[in-house]
């Protein structure tokens, strides 16, 4: 009686990416994507892949790797402040997709020690990191020069470089996303429409917004409707008390206005309060949107109509661009992705009440 044999496995201790590549039928560079999350693979293929890696056993030997290449196989995220939760889903996303690839990820939070950023470039570029991506902040001219000075890869998602620095970026269009927001506003029947604006130096495309929604429907922008959020001994609360403040100021304004547009969901909550505790119902007496849809924003006792920004997919995004850059596969000029915001209507938003 005949039987049918397979082909000897490769060593699951020693399969390479070359026997995973065999055992699927396709090639390198397609089971290479899929170690990556890379789109734009044939489900059909990718389950080949998937299968053929767990029947070898085979991970990726950075160890290895290291020795041939001169890599650490790390990447490197400065964020903001890690416990806000829009850094920390970007932070997520980019480690994901990072150890996909058999890359680990190292972190700096800049609320433990703002100064300490030097200390954490000093570590990347004594090797311990092949790249180094800024989440939501542009960086200090003289962190990015001295990382440009050494060819240190470089990369920013949330937000585009500053002063003509040349690096990958991902960000969504924010002056798009405010100005949709105005239109929303605009639509339910608002004219006298306030914005409480970040103080920090990368807002101008979220002002931007702002004044071009107003201009589209016909409006004359009011200077004393944009009040600049004081982040001042506002760390804990990642701003929601600048927001605060800044709704009291735009309550004695005269006439108040009917609907407030703040940079950030943090600010908007922090107008939320300010408003309720003045006798102020939202939406009825005025209506309040926000700008990133943070997770609490969606809490039914909270409500906020908001900009929603992808984050996993920012996070996705720029971890591909760079690996992609690390492997060479890209030309030397630095790529740029735009994604789209999206309104997100909850009960915080309706049309303005009597007056």
């Amino acid at each position: 009686m005949s039987s049918l044999t397979r082909a000897p496995q490769a060593d699951p201790v020693h399969a390479t990416i070359w026997d995973v590549a065999r055992e699927a039928r396709t090639s390198k560079s397609t089971v290479s994507k899929v170690l990556r999350g890379q789109p734009h693979v044939a489900p059909s293929t990718r389950k080949r892949v998937e299968e053929a890696i767990d029947r070898l056993g085979y991970r990726p030997n950075a160890a290895a790797r290291s020795l041939v290449q001169r890599r650490a196989h790390v990447l490197g995220i400065v964020v903001t402040d890690i416990r806000n939760p829009f850094f920390g889903e970007i932070a997520h996303a980019i480690a994901e997709a990072a150890g996909a690839a058999g890359y680990s990820t190292i972190l700096s939070d800049l609320s433990m020690d703002r100064s300490g950023a030097s200390s954490f470039l000093d570590l990347v570029l004594e090797g311990r990191a092949d790249a180094l991506v800024f989440a939501a902040w542009p960086a200090a001219p003289g962190a990015t020069r001295r990382l440009r000075e050494a060819s240190f890869p470089i990369a920013f998602v949330g937000c585009r470089p500053l002063g003509g620095v040349g690096a990958d970026w991902v960000a969504v269009d924010e002056e798009r996303g405010v100005a949709m927001a105005v239109r929303h506003l605009v639509e339910l029947g608002h004219r006298r429409i306030a914005c409480i604006a970040s103080a920090e130096d990368d807002a101008a495309d979220r002002i931007a917004g702002y004044r071009a929604g107003l201009a589209a429907a016909g409006l004359d922008p009011d200077d004393s409707l944009v009040v600049r959020a004081d982040p001042s001994a506002d760390e804990a609360d990642f701003g929601s008390l600048a927001g605060y403040r800044a709704a009291r100021t735009l309550l004695g304004a005269t006439p108040r206005p009917t609907a407030i547009l703040a940079a950030d969901d943090f600010l908007a909550l922090g107008a939320m309060q300010a408003l309720e505790e003045s006798g102020v119902l939202v939406p009825r007496d005025v209506s309040l949107v926000g700008f990133d849809d943070i997770q609490f924003a969606g809490l039914s006792r909270i409500g906020l109509t908001t900009i929603g920004q992808p984050r996993a997919l920012m996070g996705r995004r720029i971890a591909e661009l760079v690996l992609d850059r690390l492997d060479s596969r890209v030309p030397s000029e630095p790529r740029g992705i735009l994604l789209e915001p999206t309104l997100i209507v909850r009960g915080s938003t309706g049309p303005p009440g009597p007056t």
